[in-house]
C-alpha cells in the first residue's frame, strides 16, 4: 500500500483552479489520492479547488493592519467551505481596480514599497505558527519565485516544520542573462537572486520546466534539477477536427504579461491584410491579464481581433476546440524575451491536448519556442517580417492546418501523459520523505 503524503505548499496566489499557479498543481498533483495538502498563500482572493482542503492566508493589507495595531495577526485560516468570513479574504472593486493599474504600470518603487512591507516580518504570527504545526507536513513543496519575501516565507515554514523540501521553478529567476539599461533592475536583480539561491540551496531537489533550466540550473546549484511537466489526457482524439470554420478561427488563451499583447498586435496587423478582400479569418483574445486602455485598443480590430477578457478554466477547454488554430506569442522585445529564456507555458499541453494546429510567434531562444520548432509540433515564426508571408500560407492550407493538430497531439502524448507524470513525482516526493 502506498504512503499518505502530507504536503504544505506556499505559493503567491490562492490555490484556484482558474489561475495559473492552482490549474499547474492541481494538473500535477491531481488523480492521487495518496497526497494530503495544506496551503499557505500571499495575496487576496478564495480558493477554488478540490484537491486542497487547507489553507492559511497572508495578505500585505493584513501585515499593515497589524503593524497599526488594527488586528493583531497578519494572516488567517481559511475555510474554503464556509462563507460566513469572507471578510478581508478579497479585495473591493475599488481596492482591485488600483492594485491591476499599478500591476499594468509595472513602477519598481511599487514592487519595492510592496517589499518593504514583508521585510517587517509581521507576516509571522501564532496562528500561522499553529497551523504549521498543526498540519505536521512531510514534505514543504516551495514555487521558487523572483522575490524576496516569498522565498524566505518558504524557508521559515521549512523550519519551523522540520521538514525537507523540494522546490519548482518555471522562470529564470537567478541568472544574469537579462537585458536592461535601468540601474534600478540589476539592483533589484541582485537582491532577489539572494533570496533564490538560499531557497534553492536548501531544496532535496529542484524541478525546472525545461531541459535546457535543468541543464543551467545543475552547473549552478549541483546535480539537484529534474523536469517537470504539465500533463494531459491523450488516449484518445475523437474529437480531431477534420472540417474548419470559415471564416479560419484563431485564438489565443492565456497571459498576456512580457509584452506578449505586443506580439499578438503583430498578428491582428497581419490579419488586417489579410482580410483586404474579406474576412479569411479571425482572432479572439482570452486573457485575465490587466492591460492598459491603450493596449487593449492596439489588440482590437472591428470584424477581425476581438479581446474577450478571463474566461473560467471550465470554459477553456471547449474553446480551444472550437478553434482552427492556437494562438502562442513570446516577447521580441530586447529588455523582455530572455525573461523567457527557460520558460514552458503550461498552457501549451492544453493546446496538445486540444489536437489543434499551433502557431507560435516569439524569439527563437525562448524555451516553449525551441522545444515547438524542434519537435516539429507547431507551425512557428521566428522573425516578425515573417508574419504576414507565413500566416497568409498559412491560412490558405487547410490541411496543413489539420496535419499540425494531428502534431501537436502526439507530441503531448509523447512527452505530456497524465499517469506517467504523476506516478514518477509521487515517487520522487516519496524517495525524498523516507531517504
Amino acid at each position: 500500500m502506498s504512503k499518505k503524503l502530507k504536503i504544505l505548499i506556499v505559493s503567491s496566489t490562492p490555490w484556484d483552479d482558474n489561475n495559473s499557479f492552482g490549474s499547474s498543481f492541481s494538473n500535477i498533483f491531481g488523480g492521487n489520492s495518496n497526497y494530503e495538502i495544506a496551503n499557505i498563500y500571499c495575496q487576496f482572493g478564495f480558493p477554488n479547488t478540490t484537491l486542497c482542503k487547507h489553507f492559511f492566508q497572508i495578505t500585505e493589507k493584513g501585515i499593515i493592519q497589524s503593524l497599526l495595531g488594527k488586528q493583531p495577526h497578519s494572516g488567517k485560516q481559511i475555510f474554503q467551505l464556509e462563507e460566513k468570513d469572507l471578510s478581508g479574504i478579497t479585495l473591493s472593486y475599488s481596492e482591485t481596480k488600483f492594485i491591476n493599474k499599478l500591476k499594468g504600470i509595472r513602477w519598481q518603487l511599487f514592487f519595492w514599497m510592496r517589499d518593504l512591507i514583508w521585510s517587517t516580518g509581521k507576516w509571522k504570527s501564532k496562528p500561522m505558527d499553529d497551523f504549521i504545526t498543526d498540519f505536521q507536513p512531510d514534505l514543504i513543496v516551495l514555487p521558487i519565485y523572483y522575490s524576496t519575501y516569498l522565498n524566505t516565507i518558504g524557508l521559515y515554514v521549512k523550519k519551523k516544520s522540520g521538514a525537507k523540501m523540494v522546490g519548482y521553478i518555471s522562470d529564470d529567476c537567478y541568472t544574469l542573462k537579462q537585458f536592461s539599461i535601468s540601474p534600478l533592475f540589476w539592483i533589484d536583480r541582485f537582491i532577489k537572486r539572494h533570496y533564490v539561491k538560499a531557497a534553492i540551496d536548501q531544496c532535496e531537489i529542484l524541478y525546472t520546466i525545461t531541459e535546457i533550466q535543468k541543464k543551467e540550473y545543475n552547473d549552478i546549484f549541483g546535480n539537484k534539477c529534474r523536469v517537470l511537466f504539465k500533463g494531459g489526457d491523450f488516449d484518445d482524439l475523437s474529437h480531431k477536427k477534420t472540417i474548419l470554420n470559415n471564416p479560419i478561427q484563431l485564438v489565443y488563451t492565456g497571459n498576456l504579461g512580457n509584452s506578449r499583447w505586443k506580439t499578438l498586435s503583430k498578428i491582428g496587423e497581419a490579419l488586417k491584410l489579410i482580410n483586404t478582400n474579406g474576412i479569411k479569418a479571425q482572432l479572439y483574445i482570452y486573457s485575465q491579464t490587466p492591460l492598459t486602455e491603450s493596449a487593449i485598443r492596439k489588440l482590437q480590430i472591428t470584424g477581425m481581433v476581438y479581446f474577450m477578457g478571463g474566461i473560467p478554466t471550465s470554459k477553456v477547454k471547449d474553446v480551444q476546440r472550437d478553434a482552427d488554430i492556437l494562438i502562442h506569442v513570446e516577447s521580441f522585445e530586447l529588455s523582455e524575451r530572455n525573461s523567457a529564456r527557460l520558460s514552458f507555458s503550461t498552457k501549451i499541453v492544453d493546446y496538445f491536448e486540444s489536437g489543434r494546429c499551433i502557431l507560435a510567434v516569439g524569439w527563437n531562444k525562448t524555451g516553449a519556442i525551441e522545444y515547438l520548432k524542434e519537435n516539429d509540433a507547431a507551425i512557428v515564426i521566428t522573425d516578425l517580417k515573417n508574419i504576414n508571408s507565413q500566416l497568409t500560407n498559412l491560412i490558405n492550407d487547410k490541411q496543413r492546418i489539420l496535419d499540425y493538430a494531428i502534431k501537436a497531439f502526439e507530441l503531448g502524448r509523447k512527452n505530456h501523459q497524465f499517469n506517467k507524470i504523476r506516478n514518477s513525482l509521487y515517487d520522487d516526493l516519496l524517495s525524498v520523505v523516507i531517504k
